[in-house]
């Protein structure tokens, strides 16, 4: 391993176990640290099984009519699989109605009772269409200029796409 210090550090890591999302490193970063990651046997660097995960998280659940219990239980296999970060993941599992319930109860000022957090409405059964979901959020950070948020939302929007495919 090698580490090497220069003056300010300004970087954004995101790492996932298979290494299919991206580190960024700034010129200007504080340090960085460079290791060498030998191939496996066959030379690939990726898990064994990645894309299965994907096929039978598609076959067994419909990102455009899925429950909030559903997206965990989507972004929890993912997860475990390697194939997307710590932040992916709880963005994922983000409870956004028990927030809003918990606005609801506990602010000191008089809230709507149909106050949400989601951009798009679920059905009676609680299902939403994810996808659609998210590309409300990213077209609403890129609006409000909230590009960090769009960033990240985007690379959800991506991994749902993906599992509609």
């Amino acid at each position: 391993m090698n580490i090497s210090s220069l003056t300010s550090y300004q970087s954004e890591l995101l790492y996932s176990k298979n290494g299919s999302s991206q580190s960024k490193i700034n010129q200007e970063s504080g340090f960085s640290i460079n290791k060498t990651i030998e191939p496996e046997n066959n030379g690939t660097l990726t898990q064994s099984g990645s894309s299965d995960v994907w096929k039978e998280i598609s076959s067994k659940y419909n990102v455009r009519k899925a429950t909030f219990k559903d997206m965990q239980e989507i972004s929890q296999k993912l997860y475990e699989a390697g194939e997307i970060s710590l932040a992916e993941h709880a963005i994922l599992i983000f409870d956004r109605e028990r927030v809003a319930n918990d606005i609801k109860h506990r602010a000191r000022v008089l809230v709507s009772p149909n106050f949400s957090l989601y951009e798009t409405s679920s059905n009676q059964n609680g299902e939403r269409d994810w996808i659609a979901e998210f590309e409300a959020r990213v077209k609403k950070d890129f609006k409000y200029g909230n590009l960090l948020g769009h960033q990240h939302n985007m690379k959800v929007l991506n991994i749902l796409q993906r599992l509609a495919t």
